[in-house]
C-alpha cells in the first residue's frame, strides 16, 4: 500500500512507465493496485509543475475504470479528488458524474459532491437526488422486497422522488429552504494517508453552507423517500404501506407530480376543468376558436353549422331509424355482470389483487363498477360486498364466503339456462 520506485525491479519499472503512458491517454490496461497507487501518488506530488486540468481528468479516468476492480480505491479517491480540485482551483471532470452518488455517502465533504452533482442538473436532477438517497437517507428503496420484485417500480420511486427534489430546489422550500442552512467550518488535512512530500501537505479549512449536516433533515429525506415508494406501492395496488410522516406542503408537492399519478389518473387529469375564471369574452374566444379548428378539419363539406339539409339531399344515414335505434341501457350492465362476478371471484381468491386494477384491465370505471355490483347483490346479502377505504374499493369481510356461494350459485344457474 506503500509502493515506490525505489522497491520495483527493472522489468516493474519498465511495465510501470508502459502503464503511466497508457494510463494519461485513456487506455485501462490489467495492472495491480500497487503500480495504480504509485502514479496517483506521483500526480499528487507533482501537483505543482504540471497541468493539473490533464492531471485531474486522469485521476479520475483511473477512478472510473478501476473502482469496479479495487473498489478500497474509492476510500482513498473520495478524499484525496477533493483536496486537488480545492488546491489546485480545477473542476471535477463530467465523466465523474456516472459513479457520484456512489462515492459521495463516502466522503467526509460530500457537500463537494453534492455541488457537483448540482452543475450537471440542467434538465435532470437525477445524479443529485441519487447523492441524496445514498448519503441522506436512513431507508434505501434497493431493500424493499416489493421493488426488488419488480425493477419498474423501483425506477417509478426515483422518478417521483427526483420531480420532488428538483421542485423544492427551484422553489427553495422543503429541503431547501435557507432557514434549515447552517454554516460550519471544516478543518482537514489534505491527502490524508497518502504518500507525499512535506511541501504537497496542506491544513485546508473549507466554509460549508449546506442543510445536510442536521439530522432534522436527514429523517426528512428518509420520510419523503418512504411516501414516494407508498405512492408507487398503491398505483401498483400493493395494500401493505411504509410509515412516512410528511409534511402537509411536502405531501401536496409529491402528489400534484405527473410521476405520481398512475397513467388512467394522469390522463383524465387532462379533462379537468380549468383553473382560470370564466368569462364571457372567453366563451366567446373559445367558441370562435373550434369552429376554426372544425373548418380545418372537415373543409368546406358543412359551410353553416345551422343550414338544413335540402330534400332530396343524400343522407350520410339511408336508414336512419336503425342507425339510431335506442339500446336500454340495462343491456349494458347485464352484459357486465359476468365480469364483475369473475373480477370478484378473483379477489376472493387472491387478496392482494386490486379491484381498480382488475376495472381498469376490463375497460372499467370503478366508481361505476362497485355501485352495480353493490346493487346486484344487495337484495340477498342485505349490504354493500365492496366499500371504499382510503380511495379504494376492498372485500367486506364477513360478506366473502356468503357471496362466493352466491356467484357460484348464479354461474350454475346460467349453465344450466
Amino acid at each position: 500500500y506503500v509502493p515506490q520506485y525505489s522497491q520495483m525491479k527493472q522489468s516493474q519499472f519498465a511495465y510501470y512507465l508502459y502503464l503511466r503512458d497508457e494510463l494519461r491517454t485513456g487506455r485501462y490496461p490489467v495492472a495491480d493496485l500497487s503500480y495504480i497507487l504509485l502514479l496517483i501518488y506521483e500526480l499528487i506530488n507533482l501537483g505543482d509543475c504540471s497541468n493539473n486540468k490533464n492531471d485531474i481528468m486522469t485521476l479520475c479516468g483511473i477512478w472510473s475504470a478501476y473502482r469496479a476492480v479495487y473498489p478500497v480505491i474509492d476510500k482513498y479517491l473520495s478524499e484525496w479528488v477533493i483536496d486537488y480540485c480545492l488546491i489546485h482551483s480545477v473542476d471535477l471532470p463530467v465523466s465523474s458524474s456516472s459513479f457520484l452518488s456512489h462515492v459521495a455517502s463516502r466522503s467526509s465533504l460530500k457537500e463537494f459532491y453534492f455541488e457537483e452533482a448540482l452543475k450537471r442538473s440542467q434538465g435532470d436532477f437525477s445524479v443529485f437526488s441519487e447523492c441524496l438517497i445514498t448519503s441522506c437517507s436512513d431507508y434505501s428503496p434497493e431493500r424493499s422486497r416489493y421493488l426488488t420484485d419488480d425493477p419498474s417500480l423501483l425506477k417509478n420511486v426515483k422518478q417521483i422522488f427526483t420531480e420532488t427534489v428538483e421542485k423544492m430546489f427551484s422553489r427553495q422550500t422543503g429541503l431547501f429552504s435557507p432557514d434549515l442552512r447552517t454554516e460550519s467550518v471544516i478543518k482537514r488535512d489534505a491527502y490524508s494517508g497518502s504518500l507525499c512530500s512535506y511541501n504537497v501537505k496542506k491544513r485546508l479549512a473549507v466554509t460549508v453552507r449546506s442543510p445536510f449536516r442536521s439530522q432534522d433533515v436527514r429523517k426528512e429525506v428518509t420520510e419523503i423517500l418512504r411516501y414516494c415508494e407508498n405512492i408507487v406501492r398503491k398505483n401498483a395496488g400493493i395494500r401493505s404501506r411504509l410509515t412516512a410522516v410528511v409534511s402537509s406542503d411536502i405531501k401536496e408537492l409529491i402528489d400534484n407530480g405527473s410521476c405520481s399519478r398512475p397513467a388512467e389518473e394522469a390522463y383524465l387529469a387532462l379533462y379537468d376543468a380549468p383553473q382560470d375564471t370564466v368569462t364571457i369574452e372567453g366563451a366567446i374566444d373559445l367558441e370562435n376558436s373550434s369552429w376554426d379548428s372544425t373548418e380545418r378539419l372537415i373543409g368546406d363539406s358543412i359551410d353553416d353549422p345551422c343550414e338544413e339539409i335540402p330534400a332530396g339531399a343524400v343522407s350520410y344515414f339511408p336508414d336512419s331509424a336503425s342507425a339510431f335505434e335506442h339500446v336500454p341501457a340495462t343491456e349494458t350492465v347485464e352484459s357486465n355482470y359476468s365480469k364483475y362476478e369473475d373480477m370478484l371471484l378473483k379477489m376472493i381468491d387472491d387478496r392482494e389483487l386490486s379491484f381498480e386494477v382488475l376495472c381498469r384491465e376490463s375497460g372499467l370505471f370503478p366508481d361505476s363498477a362497485a355501485s352495480d355490483i353493490n346493487e346486484s347483490f344487495s337484495e340477498e346479502i342485505g349490504d354493500i360486498v365492496l366499500e371504499n377505504e382510503g380511495g379504494k374499493y376492498v372485500l367486506v369481510e364477513e360478506y366473502v364466503d356468503e357471496l362466493k356461494m352466491l356467484i357460484e350459485r348464479r354461474k350454475e344457474q346460467d349453465a344450466t339456462g
